[in-house]
């Protein structure tokens, strides 16, 4: 199983920086703008198992990492462009462009000799349809191919898909990546569920969470009432069913 996480170490992130210095002067060149540093980290003794492998890793001048217990690990920068929507991800090999589709298609372009290598394996296993555009060495070669596929993908009546999340700033709004404002966006939420908490008067609600056991627990004031707590069982909420104590 691999693992993602952020690369706060500055040494890392330097080490990360200099040896994919060429890469990132193209792709800002480009428009892409710097989005993570990332560490990926397969599974404990992972480095033994890879063994074949990393003479390979080396030579391609991975930045590399071993974590305990024995993980082998890679460290590289992600990059974002708004127009399409894509993710730039640097590798030793070289950099691939990721962009994702309204039906869970995911269109993937490089400057690699070959798509197969360490980092997707994990594609694999992903609900995705992967569409893969012929690799090109050149850099700004490779990016001009995949723009060409994006559009030619939209004119097929699919979407890019774009991350989103919810923000609260005294009403609730949305918060979506940079995107082409000269094409339709469009914000389809998806509610998990809902249910009808409250008295004959008025209500405030006064915080919710959800306890070890998997139930939302939500806190009410009511108008001349102490405040209630509210229990809502995950699971009857998924039947069909509302059992709530209070």
């Amino acid at each position: 199983m691999t693992q993602y996480a952020e690369i706060t170490d500055g040494n890392l992130q330097q080490r990360v920086r200099e040896r994919y210095a060429e890469e990132i002067t193209a792709l800002q060149s480009l428009g892409f703008r710097q989005l993570a540093f990332k560490l990926e980290a397969r599974g404990p003794f992972s480095a033994l198992m890879n063994l074949p492998v990393l003479p390979l890793m080396r030579r391609a001048k991975e930045v590399l990492v071993f974590p305990f217990p024995l993980k082998l690990a890679l460290a590289n920068v992600l990059f974002v462009h708004s127009q399409p929507p894509t993710i730039a991800d640097c590798m030793g090999m070289g950099v691939k462009f990721y962009t994702r589709f309204s039906d869970q298609s995911l269109l993937i372009s490089s400057t690699l000799s070959s798509h197969t290598t360490f980092r997707e394996l994990d594609i694999q296993h992903a609900n995705f349809r992967v569409l893969r555009n012929p690799p090109c060495s050149i850099l700004e070669e490779a990016w001009s191919a995949h723009r060409r596929r994006v559009s030619e993908i939209e004119i097929d009546g699919k979407s890019v898909f774009l991350s989103g999340r919810y923000v609260l700033k005294q009403q609730v709004g949305f918060a979506v990546a940079a995107y082409d404002r000269s094409k339709p966006l469009i914000i389809d939420p998806v509610l998990d569920y809902s249910t009808y908490l409250g008295g004959m008067y008025e209500d405030a609600g006064k915080g919710i969470a959800v306890d070890s056991a998997g139930i939302a627990v939500s806190a009410l004031g009511a108008r001349g009432r102490a405040p209630v707590i509210v229990h809502i069982a995950w699971d009857d909420v998924v039947a069909g069913r509302l059992a709530v104590a209070i």
